[in-house]
C-alpha cells in the first residue's frame, strides 16, 4: 500500500556510474548545500538489515532504529531517462508485511532516504552515533586492545576518511557511509567472530 505523506512524498532518483541511486529532485523545495543527496537501494538495505540483525543487535541496534532514520519509499514508475519516481510509504524496511505485500502486488521492495532534513531532530545523524557506538562496543569485545576503543575515536576515523572525500569533490553516498561504520576495524588490528 502506498500512502503519500505531507513531507518528501515523492522524488526522482538516478543511478549512478557508481552503482547508487542519487536523488535528483524531490516534492519540496531544499537546499542541499554542497552535497548530492543519495539513497539506499533495496539490495543494500537488506544487506545492511542482515548484518545488523547478525552483528549488532546485542549492542541495542533493532529494525526500528532503521526506520525511525529513514524515509521509505517504492518505485511509483520508472521515466523515460533512466530515472525513477518514487512514492513514500508508511510501510516499514525488513517487515514481513512488506516482503508479502511485494510479492503478492509483484511490487519493488523499498528504497531508504535518510531523515536528516528535519528542522527540530536529526533522526538519521542520531542514528549514525547509536551505529557507531555499537560497532565501537562490538569491537571492544571481540578484540583485545590494550586500552578500550572509544566511540569518539571510532567516529573521529570516521570523520577523517570521510572528510577526504569532501576535499576530492566528492559526494559521500549513504551506502559508503553506513558501510565504512559496519565494517570499520582499526589500523593494524582483525576482526575475531564471536
Amino acid at each position: 500500500m502506498v500512502v503519500l505523506l505531507p513531507k518528501f512524498a515523492w522524488c526522482i532518483a538516478h543511478l549512478g556510474s557508481d552503482g547508487n541511486w542519487w536523488i535528483k529532485e524531490v516534492s519540496e523545495d531544499r537546499n542541499w548545500d554542497f552535497e548530492i543527496p543519495s539513497l539506499l537501494s533495496p539490495e543494500q538495505i537488506k544487506q545492511f538489515l542482515k548484518q545488523s540483525k547478525t552483528e549488532l543487535e546485542p549492542y541495542g541496534i533493532s529494525a526500528d532504529d532503521w526506520n525511525e532514520a529513514f524515509y521509505r519509499f517504492r518505485v511509483d514508475k520508472r521515466l523515460n531517462d533512466g530515472c525513477v519516481r518514487l512514492v513514500r510509504t508508511v510501510e516499514r524496511l525488513g517487515s514481513e508485511e512488506s516482503k508479502k505485500g511485494s510479492e503478492k502486488n509483484e511490487e519493488e521492495p523499498l528504497f531508504a532516504f535518510p531523515n536528516e532534513v528535519e528542522e527540530d531532530c536529526h533522526p538519521y545523524v542520531d542514528f549514525l552515533d547509536k551505529l557507531i557506538k555499537a560497532r565501537t562496543a562490538l569491537l571492544n569485545d571481540r578484540i583485545n586492545f590494550v586500552q578500550k576503543l572509544s566511540a569518539d575515536e571510532v567516529k573521529e576515523m570516521l570523520d577523517d576518511t570521510h572528510r577526504s572525500l569532501y576535499f576530492e569533490g566528492a559526494s559521500l553516498h549513504v551506502f559508503r557511509e553506513i558501510s565504512d561504520i559496519l565494517n570499520y576495524v582499526p589500523s593494524g588490528f582483525t576482526l575475531c567472530d564471536a
